[in-house]
């Protein structure tokens, strides 16, 4: 199929580097500066740099073999965080230019999603929102949510989190994380099925 753009053997290779990150992909995300990929697979994950030209060069592929579902890019200290599928109730946050694990975080059933930004992070379990500071891993606070999108600010400084209300089908709740007040609530939809993603960008 031509797609009305010629590429380039560059952007060929890049393609390919991509494409056959393993063999299955489970998930990819970038980081929130755009400036890195990464990628989940049943063969562990990968992290590629990505320059001002779009091109992708390779910065770390675990060696160890596990299948991750989950993962996410916080830019503080080049660390990433994943959830194994065969171990989906633990959080391993790990610096992967020391190859280190810094932290495991063990919950009461299994990891739904997480998200970080440069300064904070927040894991989904069951109908708990876990919000975190990633200097520390220190516990900032726990909210009640119901099995839904959500959504992390960018700026770790004036941070919210965006979660659909339990007790208002169709309501969107926006929280300051630190001082864990609730900001506004927005009537975005009759039915709570109507949420597909909420993104934050404040």
């Amino acid at each position: 199929m031509d797609s009305g753009k010629e590429v380039d053997n560059a952007e060929a290779d890049n393609v390919v580097e991509i494409l056959t990150a393993g063999p299955k992909v489970n998930n990819c995300t970038f980081s929130n500066d755009g400036k890195f990929l990464l990628i989940a697979s049943v063969c562990g994950y990968q992290v590629l740099s990505i320059d001002d030209t779009g091109a992708c060069t390779l910065q770390y592929a675990t060696a160890q073999r596990m299948s991750i579902t989950l993962i996410q890019c916080a830019l503080t200290g080049k660390l990433v965080l994943f959830a194994p599928t065969t171990d989906a109730s633990n959080l391993y946050i790990e610096d992967y230019d020391k190859e280190e694990v810094v932290a495991k975080l063990g919950y009461y059933g299994p990891i739904q999603d997480v998200l970080a930004n440069h300064g904070m992070f927040v894991v989904a379990v069951n109908t708990q929102l876990y919000i975190y500071r990633l200097e520390g891993v220190q516990p900032i606070s726990q909210l009640t949510y119901v099995l839904s999108p959500f959504a992390l600010s960018n700026d770790p400084i004036n941070c919210y989190v965006a979660h659909c209300d339990g007790n208002l089908t169709g309501c969107v709740v926006v929280q300051d994380v630190e001082q864990q007040s609730l900001t506004i609530r927005i009537l975005a939809h009759r039915s709570g099925s109507s949420f597909f993603r909420l993104v934050l960008s404040l």
